[in-house]
């Protein structure tokens, strides 16, 4: 099967969140007088706003956090955004995603467009559904193959050539692989042991 789904096309939806406690004043202080590998003065306030909020519950939008197109370097004051659910980072330049690691409550991830070769911090996002991640740097895909709650995910434009760790991701129903140098032996595997997911390549 061919095609391709446009990869950035997800919407996002700019909110505050609750959080955690929010960082020591050190670190604010260290991260406000270099801004620039997080995006710069604006988005550090937006998440600093989002880490101070003291709400209980979070409503159907408070929850979400977009911070597209801010030439981000470094996620490190996201860490502590916990009780996010949904987080758009693309058209960043984020290569290094352990940060994101203790943001165990994102249902939808969107990456795409950043530098990213390493997807092991994203081993412990259990409860992922979407996950959108082209135009990166991406030939290993392990670190996904226990996020069997994942419905959608896009990988186009990447350098993958090894699919098995998908095998098992038996909730998935849309999966793009556009641009990929995969060979075909490999996708006809994969399409047997994902019967009801519609896969581009």
């Amino acid at each position: 099967m061919g095609g391709c789904r446009g990869s950035g096309d997800d919407p996002s939806t700019d909110g505050n969140v609750s959080a955690a406690a929010p960082p020591v004043v050190e670190e604010w202080a260290e991260w406000e007088a270099n801004p620039a590998p997080y995006g710069g003065p604006e988005v550090l306030a937006k998440i600093r706003k989002a880490k101070e909020s003291n709400a209980t519950q979070l409503s159907l939008f408070a929850n979400k956090l977009s911070l597209r197109g801010n030439k981000i370097i470094d996620v490190t004051p996201l860490a502590g955004l916990t009780n996010l659910t949904e987080l758009i980072l693309w058209h960043n330049q984020i290569s290094d995603l352990g940060p994101l690691a203790r943001l165990t409550n994102l249902t939808k991830l969107n990456l795409y467009g950043n530098q990213i070769t390493d997807l092991t911090p994203l081993a412990e996002l259990k409860h992922l559904k979407d996950l959108t991640l082209p135009d990166n740097q991406i030939t290993d895909l392990s670190p996904l193959a226990e996020l069997t709650k994942l419905e959608e995910l896009s990988l186009a434009d990447n350098q993958i050539r090894d699919l098995t760790p998908l095998a098992g991701l038996t909730n998935l129903k849309y999966l793009n692989l556009s641009a990929n140098p995969i060979p075909e032996g490999q996708i006809d595997l994969l399409e047997k042991s994902l019967p009801n997911c519609e896969i581009f390549y």
